[in-house]
């Protein structure tokens, strides 16, 4: 089943036995015990699922429907929806320790419609003077604290 961050195409092979002429297939998937699907009313053996969530696991099944009724569902596909590239980070702010120029906190606005992704944040910092030098750290918080820097310069 191909992936993206939104969507998973489906497909499939007709019952080796389908007890008749498959009328339709019914599409069913399921996600952190939430289910959904979605009656295609042809006999097409491929169906796009969209409006996914990222990073979200989903568990799909097929059942054939032939003029006396739906058969048994498939064995269950599963997988995993690809991350998504979240926005630009927004609502930065950077404070700093009166009672230590060598310190700065540096926060942040969660960023938005990332599904079920893990976000890491990186920070980088240089001297507003010399673009040289600069440093990086990575967070999942909403702040991190640059700490070991030269009192009385610009960042």
């Amino acid at each position: 089943m191909p992936f993206s961050f939104s969507s998973i195409k489906v497909s499939w092979s007709p019952p080796e036995n389908p007890n008749g002429i498959i009328t339709k297939y019914n599409v069913s998937w399921t996600w952190e015990g939430n289910k959904d699907h979605d009656i295609t009313n042809d006999t097409t053996t491929s169906y796009t699922i969209t409006d996914l969530t990222p990073c979200t696991n989903y568990s799909v099944t097929v059942t054939a429907a032939t003029s006396k009724g739906y058969g048994p569902e498939s064995k269950a596909a599963t997988g995993t929806t690809d991350s998504k590239d979240p926005d630009p980070v927004t609502g930065v702010n950077v404070n700093n320790y009166t009672d230590n120029s060598t310190l700065l906190d540096v926060n942040w606005s969660e960023v938005q419609d990332v599904g079920n992704c893990d976000v890491t944040y990186k920070i980088t910092w240089s001297p507003a003077s010399n673009g040289d030098g600069s440093n990086t750290t990575t967070t999942t918080s909403l702040s991190y604290i640059i700490t070991q820097l030269e009192a009385w310069t610009t960042y």
